[in-house]
Protein backbone atom coordinates (compact mmCIF):
# COMPACT_ATOMS: atom_id res chain seq x y z
CA UNK A 1 0.00 0.00 0.00
CA UNK A 2 1.41 3.35 -1.03
CA UNK A 3 2.00 5.97 1.56
CA UNK A 4 -0.12 9.01 0.65
CA UNK A 5 2.61 11.26 1.95
CA UNK A 6 5.06 9.80 -0.57
CA UNK A 7 2.67 9.70 -3.58
CA UNK A 8 3.54 12.08 -6.42
CA UNK A 9 1.50 15.28 -6.52
CA UNK A 10 1.26 17.91 -9.23
CA UNK A 11 3.32 21.00 -8.70
CA UNK A 12 0.31 23.19 -9.62
CA UNK A 13 -3.41 22.43 -9.18
CA UNK A 14 -5.12 21.37 -12.41
CA UNK A 15 -8.25 23.47 -12.95
CA UNK A 16 -11.42 21.95 -14.33
CA UNK A 17 -12.17 22.58 -18.03
CA UNK A 18 -14.98 25.03 -17.28
CA UNK A 19 -12.60 27.21 -15.30
CA UNK A 20 -10.43 27.61 -18.41
CA UNK A 21 -13.19 29.22 -20.47
CA UNK A 22 -12.88 32.72 -19.03
CA UNK A 23 -9.06 32.95 -19.34
CA UNK A 24 -9.20 31.58 -22.89
CA UNK A 25 -11.91 34.06 -23.81
CA UNK A 26 -9.90 36.93 -22.31
CA UNK A 27 -6.79 35.80 -24.22
CA UNK A 28 -8.70 35.55 -27.50
CA UNK A 29 -10.25 38.97 -26.97
CA UNK A 30 -6.86 40.50 -26.20
CA UNK A 31 -5.35 39.00 -29.36
CA UNK A 32 -8.28 40.31 -31.39
CA UNK A 33 -7.72 43.82 -30.05
CA UNK A 34 -4.00 43.63 -30.77
CA UNK A 35 -4.10 42.05 -34.23
CA UNK A 36 -7.41 42.94 -35.89
CA UNK A 37 -8.14 46.30 -37.52
CA UNK A 38 -10.99 48.37 -36.15
CA UNK A 39 -13.44 47.10 -38.78
CA UNK A 40 -12.59 43.49 -38.00
CA UNK A 41 -12.74 44.16 -34.28
CA UNK A 42 -16.19 45.71 -34.67
CA UNK A 43 -17.34 42.69 -36.67
CA UNK A 44 -16.03 40.27 -34.04
CA UNK A 45 -17.56 42.31 -31.23
CA UNK A 46 -20.89 42.48 -33.03
CA UNK A 47 -20.90 38.74 -33.64
CA UNK A 48 -20.12 38.03 -29.98
CA UNK A 49 -22.87 40.42 -28.89
CA UNK A 50 -25.41 38.72 -31.16
CA UNK A 51 -24.32 35.32 -29.87
CA UNK A 52 -24.74 36.47 -26.27
CA UNK A 53 -28.18 37.88 -27.09
CA UNK A 54 -29.22 34.65 -28.78
CA UNK A 55 -28.15 32.58 -25.77
CA UNK A 56 -30.13 34.97 -23.59
CA UNK A 57 -33.18 34.46 -25.82
CA UNK A 58 -32.87 30.70 -25.45
CA UNK A 59 -32.81 31.04 -21.67
CA UNK A 60 -35.34 33.89 -21.43
CA UNK A 61 -37.93 33.81 -24.24
CA UNK A 62 -39.24 37.29 -23.42
CA UNK A 63 -35.88 38.89 -24.25
CA UNK A 64 -36.25 38.45 -28.00
CA UNK A 65 -39.79 39.81 -28.03
CA UNK A 66 -38.77 42.79 -25.91
CA UNK A 67 -35.84 43.70 -28.17
CA UNK A 68 -37.93 43.25 -31.32
CA UNK A 69 -40.64 45.57 -30.00
CA UNK A 70 -38.18 48.17 -28.73
CA UNK A 71 -36.00 48.25 -31.85
CA UNK A 72 -38.75 47.82 -34.46
CA UNK A 73 -39.76 51.51 -34.71
CA UNK A 74 -36.14 52.51 -35.35
CA UNK A 75 -36.01 50.83 -38.77
CA UNK A 76 -36.63 53.98 -40.83
CA UNK A 77 -34.03 55.97 -38.91
CA UNK A 78 -31.49 53.15 -39.26
CA UNK A 79 -31.95 53.24 -43.02
CA UNK A 80 -31.19 56.98 -43.04
CA UNK A 81 -28.17 56.66 -40.76
CA UNK A 82 -26.68 53.86 -42.83
CA UNK A 83 -27.58 55.45 -46.16
CA UNK A 84 -29.39 52.34 -47.35
CA UNK A 85 -26.21 50.25 -46.98
CA UNK A 86 -27.23 48.20 -43.97
CA UNK A 87 -25.12 45.10 -43.31
CA UNK A 88 -28.41 43.30 -42.62
CA UNK A 89 -29.67 43.91 -46.15
CA UNK A 90 -33.44 44.52 -46.23
CA UNK A 91 -33.74 43.70 -42.52
CA UNK A 92 -33.60 46.22 -39.72
CA UNK A 93 -32.49 45.53 -36.16
CA UNK A 94 -36.03 44.87 -34.94
CA UNK A 95 -36.63 42.26 -37.62
CA UNK A 96 -33.25 40.70 -36.85
CA UNK A 97 -34.20 40.37 -33.18
CA UNK A 98 -37.49 38.71 -34.16
CA UNK A 99 -35.70 36.19 -36.40
CA UNK A 100 -33.19 35.48 -33.64
CA UNK A 101 -36.05 34.99 -31.18
CA UNK A 102 -37.65 32.55 -33.64
CA UNK A 103 -34.35 30.66 -34.00
CA UNK A 104 -34.03 30.53 -30.21
CA UNK A 105 -37.60 29.18 -29.97
CA UNK A 106 -36.76 26.46 -32.50
CA UNK A 107 -33.53 25.59 -30.67
CA UNK A 108 -35.31 25.40 -27.35
CA UNK A 109 -38.04 23.24 -28.86
CA UNK A 110 -35.48 20.93 -30.48
CA UNK A 111 -33.69 20.53 -27.14
CA UNK A 112 -37.01 19.64 -25.49
CA UNK A 113 -38.00 17.49 -28.50
CA UNK A 114 -41.12 19.57 -28.83
CA UNK A 115 -41.62 21.97 -31.72
CA UNK A 116 -45.34 22.63 -31.81
CA UNK A 117 -46.97 25.61 -33.46
CA UNK A 118 -49.74 26.61 -31.07
CA UNK A 119 -53.14 26.89 -32.79
CA UNK A 120 -54.63 30.37 -32.82
CA UNK A 121 -57.67 31.91 -34.48
CA UNK A 122 -55.35 34.40 -36.11
CA UNK A 123 -53.30 31.88 -38.11
CA UNK A 124 -55.71 30.78 -40.84
CA UNK A 125 -57.03 34.24 -41.81
CA UNK A 126 -53.52 35.68 -41.88
CA UNK A 127 -52.14 32.85 -44.02
CA UNK A 128 -55.08 33.25 -46.41
CA UNK A 129 -54.36 36.97 -46.61
CA UNK A 130 -50.68 36.29 -47.31
CA UNK A 131 -51.69 33.88 -50.09
CA UNK A 132 -53.78 36.62 -51.71
CA UNK A 133 -50.88 39.05 -51.41
CA UNK A 134 -48.62 36.49 -53.04
CA UNK A 135 -50.92 36.38 -56.06
CA UNK A 136 -50.66 40.15 -56.46
CA UNK A 137 -46.89 39.85 -56.89
CA UNK A 138 -47.39 38.27 -60.31
CA UNK A 139 -47.97 41.69 -61.85
CA UNK A 140 -45.85 43.77 -59.49
CA UNK A 141 -43.28 46.19 -60.89
CA UNK A 142 -40.77 45.10 -58.22
CA UNK A 143 -41.41 41.55 -56.95
CA UNK A 144 -38.48 41.89 -54.54
CA UNK A 145 -40.00 44.88 -52.76
CA UNK A 146 -43.32 43.08 -52.74
CA UNK A 147 -41.76 40.05 -51.06
CA UNK A 148 -40.16 42.32 -48.46
CA UNK A 149 -43.56 43.80 -47.63
CA UNK A 150 -45.13 40.34 -47.59
CA UNK A 151 -42.46 39.15 -45.16
CA UNK A 152 -43.69 41.73 -42.65
CA UNK A 153 -47.02 39.93 -42.43
CA UNK A 154 -45.17 36.66 -41.93
CA UNK A 155 -43.26 38.34 -39.11
CA UNK A 156 -46.57 39.30 -37.50
CA UNK A 157 -47.56 35.63 -37.60
CA UNK A 158 -44.22 34.65 -36.05
CA UNK A 159 -44.82 37.14 -33.24
CA UNK A 160 -48.25 35.61 -32.61
CA UNK A 161 -46.74 32.11 -32.51
CA UNK A 162 -44.01 33.12 -30.07
CA UNK A 163 -46.43 34.89 -27.74
CA UNK A 164 -48.96 32.04 -27.84
CA UNK A 165 -46.29 29.41 -27.16
CA UNK A 166 -44.87 31.49 -24.33
CA UNK A 167 -48.31 31.82 -22.76
CA UNK A 168 -49.28 28.15 -23.23
CA UNK A 169 -46.13 26.70 -21.67
CA UNK A 170 -45.69 28.80 -18.58
CA UNK A 171 -46.79 28.19 -15.04
CA UNK A 172 -47.78 31.85 -14.59
CA UNK A 173 -49.83 33.10 -17.56
CA UNK A 174 -50.74 36.27 -15.67
CA UNK A 175 -47.06 37.14 -15.33
CA UNK A 176 -46.66 36.60 -19.08
CA UNK A 177 -49.57 38.96 -19.76
CA UNK A 178 -48.18 41.65 -17.48
CA UNK A 179 -44.70 41.29 -18.98
CA UNK A 180 -45.98 41.60 -22.55
CA UNK A 181 -48.08 44.62 -21.63
CA UNK A 182 -45.10 46.31 -19.99
CA UNK A 183 -42.88 45.62 -23.00
CA UNK A 184 -45.40 47.00 -25.50
CA UNK A 185 -46.14 50.12 -23.46
CA UNK A 186 -42.45 50.75 -22.83
CA UNK A 187 -41.75 50.63 -26.56
CA UNK A 188 -44.61 53.02 -27.25
CA UNK A 189 -43.63 55.34 -24.41
CA UNK A 190 -40.08 55.64 -25.73
CA UNK A 191 -41.45 56.83 -29.07
CA UNK A 192 -43.98 59.14 -27.41
CA UNK A 193 -41.26 60.97 -25.49
CA UNK A 194 -39.27 61.47 -28.70
CA UNK A 195 -42.36 62.82 -30.46
CA UNK A 196 -43.19 65.24 -27.64
CA UNK A 197 -39.62 66.55 -27.78
CA UNK A 198 -39.86 67.02 -31.55
CA UNK A 199 -43.14 68.96 -31.35
CA UNK A 200 -41.97 71.90 -29.24
CA UNK A 201 -38.87 71.60 -27.01
CA UNK A 202 -36.48 70.90 -29.90
CA UNK A 203 -37.47 74.14 -31.62
CA UNK A 204 -36.77 73.10 -35.22
CA UNK A 205 -37.75 70.45 -37.71
CA UNK A 206 -38.69 69.85 -41.35
CA UNK A 207 -40.40 72.91 -42.77
CA UNK A 208 -43.28 70.93 -44.25
CA UNK A 209 -44.08 69.61 -40.74
CA UNK A 210 -44.65 73.14 -39.40
CA UNK A 211 -48.08 73.66 -37.79
CA UNK A 212 -49.63 76.61 -35.96
CA UNK A 213 -46.69 78.73 -37.02
CA UNK A 214 -44.28 77.53 -34.32
CA UNK A 215 -44.64 73.79 -33.72
CA UNK A 216 -43.56 70.77 -35.73
CA UNK A 217 -45.56 67.59 -36.19
CA UNK A 218 -44.21 64.73 -34.09
CA UNK A 219 -42.85 61.82 -36.09
CA UNK A 220 -40.64 59.86 -33.66
CA UNK A 221 -38.15 57.62 -35.41
CA UNK A 222 -40.67 56.80 -38.16
CA UNK A 223 -39.59 59.95 -40.07
CA UNK A 224 -43.26 60.49 -41.01
CA UNK A 225 -46.05 61.83 -38.75
CA UNK A 226 -48.85 59.60 -40.06
CA UNK A 227 -47.35 56.17 -39.27
CA UNK A 228 -46.09 57.60 -35.99
CA UNK A 229 -49.59 58.79 -35.18
CA UNK A 230 -51.02 55.38 -36.00
CA UNK A 231 -48.49 53.73 -33.70
CA UNK A 232 -49.36 56.17 -30.92
CA UNK A 233 -53.09 55.50 -31.45
CA UNK A 234 -52.58 51.74 -31.08
CA UNK A 235 -50.51 52.11 -27.93
CA UNK A 236 -52.74 54.79 -26.41
CA UNK A 237 -55.77 52.54 -26.93
CA UNK A 238 -54.03 49.65 -25.18
CA UNK A 239 -52.87 51.84 -22.29
CA UNK A 240 -56.28 53.45 -21.91
CA UNK A 241 -58.05 50.10 -21.96
CA UNK A 242 -55.69 48.82 -19.27
CA UNK A 243 -56.32 51.90 -17.16
CA UNK A 244 -60.09 51.50 -17.52
CA UNK A 245 -59.80 47.85 -16.48
CA UNK A 246 -57.84 48.76 -13.36
CA UNK A 247 -60.31 51.49 -12.40
CA UNK A 248 -63.29 49.21 -13.06
CA UNK A 249 -61.76 46.48 -10.91
CA UNK A 250 -61.14 49.01 -8.13
CA UNK A 251 -64.70 50.36 -8.30
CA UNK A 252 -66.16 46.85 -8.28
CA UNK A 253 -64.10 45.82 -5.26
CA UNK A 254 -64.98 49.06 -3.50
CA UNK A 255 -68.70 48.57 -4.08
CA UNK A 256 -68.59 44.98 -2.82
CA UNK A 257 -67.27 45.82 0.65
CA UNK A 258 -68.37 48.02 3.50
CA UNK A 259 -64.81 48.89 4.51
CA UNK A 260 -64.11 51.05 1.49
CA UNK A 261 -61.03 52.64 3.03
CA UNK A 262 -59.26 49.27 2.81
CA UNK A 263 -59.72 49.15 -0.98
CA UNK A 264 -57.10 51.32 -2.62
CA UNK A 265 -56.36 52.10 -6.22
CA UNK A 266 -53.81 49.59 -7.61
CA UNK A 267 -50.26 50.89 -7.56
CA UNK A 268 -49.85 50.07 -11.24
CA UNK A 269 -52.64 52.52 -12.13
CA UNK A 270 -50.39 55.56 -11.70
CA UNK A 271 -47.63 54.55 -14.18
CA UNK A 272 -50.31 53.33 -16.59
CA UNK A 273 -52.01 56.73 -16.30
CA UNK A 274 -48.73 58.54 -17.04
CA UNK A 275 -48.09 56.29 -20.04
CA UNK A 276 -51.63 56.91 -21.32
CA UNK A 277 -51.21 60.67 -20.95
CA UNK A 278 -47.85 60.66 -22.76
CA UNK A 279 -49.14 58.47 -25.60
CA UNK A 280 -52.30 60.55 -26.04
CA UNK A 281 -50.24 63.76 -26.02
CA UNK A 282 -47.89 62.41 -28.67
CA UNK A 283 -50.92 61.29 -30.70
CA UNK A 284 -52.28 64.84 -30.70
CA UNK A 285 -48.85 66.26 -31.54
CA UNK A 286 -48.55 64.00 -34.58
CA UNK A 287 -51.29 66.17 -36.13
CA UNK A 288 -52.54 63.15 -38.07
CA UNK A 289 -56.28 63.22 -38.67
CA UNK A 290 -56.26 59.58 -39.68
CA UNK A 291 -54.69 58.60 -36.36
CA UNK A 292 -57.13 60.83 -34.47
CA UNK A 293 -60.11 59.26 -36.20
CA UNK A 294 -58.73 55.78 -35.63
CA UNK A 295 -58.33 56.48 -31.94
CA UNK A 296 -61.84 57.95 -31.79
CA UNK A 297 -63.19 54.80 -33.43
CA UNK A 298 -61.32 52.70 -30.87
CA UNK A 299 -62.90 54.74 -28.08
CA UNK A 300 -66.29 54.12 -29.63
CA UNK A 301 -65.67 50.37 -29.66
CA UNK A 302 -64.57 50.49 -26.03
CA UNK A 303 -67.78 52.27 -25.07
CA UNK A 304 -69.88 49.91 -27.19
CA UNK A 305 -68.45 46.73 -25.69
CA UNK A 306 -68.14 48.06 -22.16
CA UNK A 307 -70.39 46.34 -19.58
CA UNK A 308 -73.75 48.04 -19.28
CA UNK A 309 -73.21 49.11 -15.68
CA UNK A 310 -70.06 51.04 -16.55
CA UNK A 311 -70.94 52.37 -19.98
CA UNK A 312 -72.18 55.70 -18.66
CA UNK A 313 -69.03 56.82 -16.88
CA UNK A 314 -66.82 55.44 -19.65
CA UNK A 315 -68.71 57.59 -22.16
CA UNK A 316 -68.59 60.66 -19.94
CA UNK A 317 -64.86 60.42 -19.28
CA UNK A 318 -63.59 59.09 -22.60
CA UNK A 319 -65.80 59.94 -25.54
CA UNK A 320 -66.79 63.54 -24.82
CA UNK A 321 -63.25 64.97 -24.55
CA UNK A 322 -62.42 63.60 -28.02
CA UNK A 323 -65.47 65.00 -29.81
CA UNK A 324 -63.65 68.27 -30.69
CA UNK A 325 -60.92 66.25 -32.41
CA UNK A 326 -63.56 64.26 -34.27
CA UNK A 327 -65.21 67.47 -35.44
CA UNK A 328 -61.83 68.86 -36.45
CA UNK A 329 -61.06 65.74 -38.44
CA UNK A 330 -64.41 66.08 -40.22
CA UNK A 331 -63.63 69.61 -41.33
CA UNK A 332 -63.71 70.52 -44.97
CA UNK A 333 -60.00 70.41 -45.62
CA UNK A 334 -58.82 67.68 -43.22
CA UNK A 335 -55.31 69.10 -43.49
CA UNK A 336 -52.95 70.65 -40.95
CA UNK A 337 -52.90 74.45 -40.84
CA UNK A 338 -49.94 76.04 -42.52
CA UNK A 339 -47.94 78.91 -41.10
CA UNK A 340 -50.06 81.43 -43.04
CA UNK A 341 -53.43 79.82 -42.42
CA UNK A 342 -55.51 76.88 -43.61
CA UNK A 343 -55.08 75.67 -47.19
CA UNK A 344 -58.11 75.99 -49.47
CA UNK A 345 -60.50 73.06 -49.28
CA UNK A 346 -61.02 70.89 -52.31
CA UNK A 347 -64.54 70.70 -53.71
CA UNK A 348 -64.67 66.92 -53.27
CA UNK A 349 -63.38 66.74 -49.70
CA UNK A 350 -64.53 63.55 -48.03
CA UNK A 351 -63.56 61.05 -45.38
CA UNK A 352 -60.96 59.42 -47.61
CA UNK A 353 -58.89 62.60 -47.46
CA UNK A 354 -58.87 62.43 -43.68
CA UNK A 355 -57.13 59.08 -43.50
CA UNK A 356 -53.38 59.58 -43.20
Amino acid sequence: MLNPLLSPAPLLPIPCPSALLLPCFALAFGLAIALLPWAGLAAVGGALLLLALWVGMVLRPWLGLALALLLGPWGALENIWLGGASPLGPLDSGQLMLLMATAAWLARGAADRRIVVPPTRFTLPLLAYCALLLLTLLGAQSPLLGLIELSKWVQIWLMVVLVADWAHHTAEPRAVLVSLLAIVLLAGLSQALIGIWQFAPRGHGPEHFLVLGRFYRAYGTYEQPNPFGGYMALNATLALGTLIGLIAHWLTAKAATTNQSAIRIPQSAFPIFLATAALATALIMSWSRGAWLGFAAALGMMVLFCPANGRGWVWDWLAWPWLPLWAHGNSASCRPPLANGWPPARPNSNWAMCVG
